[in-house]
């Protein structure tokens, strides 16, 4: 699935918003009371396949997003384009999830090489949470 800009949905809240290149499937970046959430669904459905918590550091929220993108460039844009990705984090934000961390950098080791996933900033976060 490719994905190209899209104007912000103000109404929803979603900002930094890439639609999928049929117009199916959105992504984009909602502010809550503390932070962030990266949402992803069906362009027009009200509802969110998946609703990362992503906490407040520009970076961490980026590269959540920039995870969430690159995960879904990897499947056919389609209804279940959204199977058996973890909808929510258990913990949030979702760098305090340690299932949830192990989930994304085995599916991000698995992605298309030449093509990097930046998750420095969550690492970099975990780390400095475990010391």
């Amino acid at each position: 699935m490719k994905f190209i800009e899209a104007p912000d949905d103000r109404r929803n809240l979603l900002f930094h918003r890439m639609v999928s290149e049929h117009g199916l499937v959105e992504v984009g970046i909602h502010p809550v009371l503390f932070g962030y959430r990266v949402k992803a669904g069906f362009v027009g459905s009200g509802w969110s396949e998946i609703e990362w918590c992503a906490g407040g550091n520009a970076a961490v929220v980026s590269g959540l997003r920039q995870a969430c993108l690159h995960i879904l460039s990897t499947r056919s844009e389609h209804r279940e384009c959204f199977a058996v990705i973890p909808r929510m984090t258990e913990v949030k934000p979702f760098f305090r999830d340690m299932e949830f961390m192990q989930w994304l950098v085995i599916v991000s080791e698995g992605m298309t090489p030449g093509r990097p996933l930046d998750l420095t900033a969550a690492r970099s976060a975990i780390e400095s949470m475990m010391l």
